[in-house]
């Protein structure tokens, strides 16, 4: 392959990534403005490198002899014939695509009507591009809102430009409102931990009456068991005692039946009495403490742990304001401070019949109990 070959492959390559004006530059004939073509448009390379169609140099080589004078550098290109000139390969080959299995390269170059000539013109109601020739003819674009390319692709940049500025705006929107929702989002992490801290709180609160009813329902329970141990000790001494002197008196009257008959008789009466006063000195009658339970149970479901919601409004748009009420940082709560003490009340409380009272019981004995009423209620229960 030659290198004009490679130049034109390359050219073909590059075409549809290059700006419309330069390939218009490229295809076009700087004098005539008439698309190049493989006849009387041929593209044809001066000595000074530029390029003009055929076209236009037989017209400038019949004004003047032996050259022609470049009308943009304006260096003479001596020649005598315009076969003398070598063809624009590149433009050549780009030429040729167009009518190839590469032509949906270059057709998208070409005006959408006769595909043959670059378009300079742009029809608003058809929205396709048109080269002047095609603009021109008034039976298929009558009455339609033509204008040149450049102006129509500016208004269009320029309607684009609105609404990439008003997608913009709308991007900042969105980014505010997500930064607004994490914001709500950690506020309302900060409000569940308070709460959670808050209900802690309370139950470790509940926890600690528990165990101070605890430790004086055992308090109680221990002066009721002291109290009714007491009068059973006292009334037992005292049966050991009048065990004892009946003991006594049973010998005594085991000698006495023994003796005779005289002397039986002189010390009956006396015997008698001190047999009476024996009796009337046993007890009859019991003093005891007999515990009750108040209440073993809360009367109601407590209500340390409800939960409760209410509406909260949270406006997105504005700059401050995301934070909910009382989601301000809770102090840090240590639940395990106390793990040991915690569990002994928790094994206090799961083994805690409640609060009790006792009331005295009279049972058999001479003499009453010490003591009297004992109650003790628990916080739960007032």
């Amino acid at each position: 392959m030659t290198a004009a070959g490679v130049a034109g492959v390359a050219g073909v390559a590059t075409v549809a990534a290059l700006d419309p004006e330069f390939v218009r530059e490229v295809l076009e004939c700087p004098i005539c403005l008439e698309t190049y073509n493989q006849d009387q448009l041929r593209p044809k390379l001066l000595q000074c490198g530029h390029t003009v169609c055929r076209q236009c140099l037989e017209k400038l080589l019949a004004s003047t002899i032996n050259g022609v004078r470049c009308p943009f550098c304006s260096k003479v290109s001596r020649m005598s014939s315009i076969s003398q000139l070598a063809d624009n390969l590149t433009v050549l080959k780009i030429i040729d695509c167009s009518g190839s299995a590469s032509s949906a390269t270059t057709s998208s170059l070409m005006c959408r009507s006769c595909r043959s000539r670059l378009p300079r013109r742009h029809c608003h109601d058809c929205g396709v591009v048109l080269c002047d020739t095609c603009a021109a003819d008034g039976r298929q674009h009558q009455g339609h809102g033509v204008q040149a390319i450049r102006s129509a692709a500016e208004q269009r940049r320029r309607e684009l430009g609105a609404r990439l500025a008003a997608l913009r705006e709308a991007a900042g929107d969105i980014q505010r409102k997500k930064a607004a929702i994490d914001s709500v989002s950690r506020s309302l992490r900060l409000k569940y931990r308070a709460v959670q801290q808050e209900y802690a709180r309370a139950e470790l609160r509940l926890q600690e009456e528990l165990g101070r009813s605890r430790r004086a329902f055992s308090t109680a329970m221990t002066e009721v068991e002291k109290l009714n141990a007491q009068v059973l000790e006292e009334q037992t001494y005292l049966l050991n005692i009048a065990e004892v002197q009946v003991v006594s008196r049973c010998d005594y009257l085991t000698m006495r039946i023994k003796q005779g008959d005289i002397a039986l008789l002189e010390d009956g009466s006396s015997n008698d009495e001190d047999e009476l006063d024996l009796k009337s000195s046993l007890p009859t009658v019991l003093k005891l403490q007999d515990p009750e339970l108040v209440k073993a149970e809360y009367p109601k479901a407590l209500e340390v742990g409800q939960l409760t919601t209410k509406p909260c409004t949270i406006n997105t748009d504005e700059e401050d304001g995301h934070e909910l009420p009382g989601a301000a940082a809770a102090p840090p709560l240590d639940l395990y401070r106390d793990i040991d003490m915690i569990a002994a009340v928790e094994d206090s409380v799961c083994s805690s019949p409640g609060s009790f009272k006792s009331k005295s019981v009279d049972g058999g004995g001479g003499q009453q109990g010490r003591g009297g009423k004992a109650l003790v209620r628990s916080s739960a229960s007032s």
